[in-house]
Order: C-alpha cells, then structure tokens, then sequence
C-alpha cells in the first residue's frame, strides 16, 4: 500500500464519518414509531449498510475490505452521534413522529 492509497482511505474514513453523523436524521425519517425496537435496529444497520456501500462506491473505494471499513465507520458514528446529539436534542425523535404514517394514539 502507498501513501496515495493511505491517504484515500482517511478521505474514505472522513466521508464514511460524515455520513453517519447525518444518518440518524434519515433513519428516523424512515422509521415508524409503532415499529419495535428489534425493527428499528435492523432498519437501522440495513440503512447504514447502504449508506456504507454508496461512500464507499462514490470515494472510489468499493472493493475489498474498505466497503466492510466504511459500513462499519458509518454504523458506529450513526450510532454515537443518535445516542449523544440527536436523541438529547430531539431533532431525531422529531423527525420519527413528524413522517409517521400510522394515526397518533
């Protein structure tokens, strides 16, 4: 691997990152608030799988182990960021209740 190489993959890293800051706020557009939380998990890690795959296929790195690398950078960052600026900040939750499609109880 040389240095051209190296440098990509912190521009993949940096991407991968910004995007799963920005992912929670697209989850929750999806997501329902009926929905259990098993479903809301896997809705979750399928978008951030997605979400992975397309970063990496638009920084020029869909191959190999760097596509499995973006996936889980933009998983884990979409995670932490929920957990410590989008839930506190009710923007999140927000967003869930405002695309909801089932009738408020």
């Amino acid at each position: 691997m040389n240095l051209d190489q190296l440098q990509g993959l912190s521009d993949l890293d940096l991407w991968s990152g910004l995007v799963g800051f920005l992912m929670p706020a697209l989850i929750a557009a999806l997501v329902q608030s009926h929905w259990s939380s098993q479903v809301k998990g896997a809705a979750t890690v399928g978008v951030c799988i997605v979400g992975g795959g397309v970063t990496a296929w638009l920084t020029g790195y869909l191959h190999g182990i760097t596509v499995i690398r973006a996936i889980l950078v933009v998983l884990g960052a979409a995670l932490v960021f929920y957990q410590i600026f989008w839930k506190p900040s009710k923007i999140a939750p927000s967003i869930e209740k405002a695309t909801d499609l089932a009738p408020p109880r």
